[in-house]
């Protein structure tokens, strides 16, 4: 999208992106989650339930930058736990013909001793624990990236996925329309903003599953502070 972008920028047009930015495009604002980050904070949750040793295999996104930028933190936290060895990995594709959960299927088929599986997005996590329950894994470990009740609804059931990073996708926008307002009205607005990701486990789930925890002001009435 980034010729698009740059042609709406060359015609005057402020332009305000949301959960990704733009290669290549100075845009106004971007407000998106810290994907690096993300990665980083999931891994390390895994590394810590092995007591920092054991084998892993990974469901990756490689086709954007911010998507990438999941693993790369992911295998930023590897270089500190030596003895976390992963085994396999799998990439999506988009216009490929496996899905995540026949992924995790053969993950779980060629390496069955695999302890964790770290995923680049909830999507897969959900798929890969229903692989899981499939293999009777009970015992095995999967994280995701994205937040929402799909996922918290596994997480609050004691399911092998245990952690989300759950992203502010309303307060992305929200902060997008607001700074498109404060331009207009000739206010100076930022050219990055990180927004809060919160690392959603089933103690964060006791009393229900909240759809509006992204809403600014809502995760902390809820008790969550924010992991990123």
């Amino acid at each position: 999208m980034a010729p698009a972008v740059e042609r709406a920028i060359a015609a005057g047009i402020p332009v305000f992106c949301a959960d990704s930015a733009v290669p290549g495009a100075i845009v106004t604002t971007t407000a998106m989650s810290n994907n690096f980050g993300m990665g980083q904070y999931s891994c390390e949750y895994i590394c810590k339930a092995l007591n920092g040793k054991g084998k892993i295999a990974r469901v990756m996104l490689p086709q954007n930058e911010s998507w990438d930028q999941r693993t790369l933190g992911m295998e930023w936290t590897l270089r500190r736990y030596p003895e976390v060895e992963i085994v396999t990995e799998w990439a999506f594709a988009l216009a490929g013909n496996v899905s995540p959960r026949q992924a995790v299927d053969n993950i779980l088929t060629s390496h069955p001793d695999v302890d964790a599986i770290w995923c680049a997005w909830d999507g897969a996590a959900v798929e890969g624990t229903l692989a899981a329950r499939a293999a009777g894994r009970t015992d095995l470990i999967l994280t995701g990236i994205d937040g929402g009740s799909q996922a918290f609804n596994y997480i609050a059931a004691d399911t092998p996925l245990k952690l989300s990073m759950a992203q502010s996708f309303y307060e992305m926008a929200y902060l997008d329309v607001f700074y498109a307002h404060e331009l207009l009205a000739g206010r100076s607005t930022p050219r990055l903003i990180t927004t809060p990701t919160y690392a959603v486990t089933k103690d964060m789930l006791q009393n229900g599953i909240p759809d509006n925890f992204d809403v600014p002001g809502e995760a902390e009435k809820m008790g969550w502070s924010r992991a990123l």
